[in-house]
């Protein structure tokens, strides 16, 4: 099967069921509160029929926020395909396809995605691709 990116703002029970694997309870509530603000939306990532791969995708702000990828499929480009759907979501709507990763704490892990996904630190926390 193919890996495939989207966005959505309604999640059905097969993506809450995955996405439980990738967040605390908490951590949905409060992002299904900031999704039905109207700005955000979830932006997914699925293989064989289940979500891998996840983040809140802000396209007026372009931003990305919240992204994480399960554990046992990590360093196989999910992150990576979800930074670039984003990409091209912004790219369409306007002409600079700068995207803002912010991430909640600033790892080694962190530094090497954000680095090899051709981001450059903004600030703490806050890279741009």
């Amino acid at each position: 099967m193919r890996l495939t990116a989207s966005t959505t703002s309604l999640l059905d029970g097969q993506m809450t069921s995955d996405l439980a694997k990738l967040y605390s309870a908490e951590f949905l509530e409060q992002a299904e509160q900031q999704i039905a603000t109207g700005d955000t939306q979830w932006v997914l990532a699925k293989f064989n029929g289940r979500y891998i791969g996840a983040g809140l995708f802000n396209i007026q702000a372009k931003q990305l926020s919240a992204l994480t990828v399960r554990d046992v499929t990590r360093r196989r480009g999910v992150g990576r395909l979800l930074v670039e759907y984003c990409r091209q979501q912004i790219q369409q709507n306007a002409n600079d396809a700068k995207l803002e990763l912010h991430w909640p704490a600033v790892e080694a892990e962190v530094t090497a995605f954000s680095e090899a996904v051709g981001g450059e630190a903004k600030d703490e926390g806050i890279w741009v691709v």
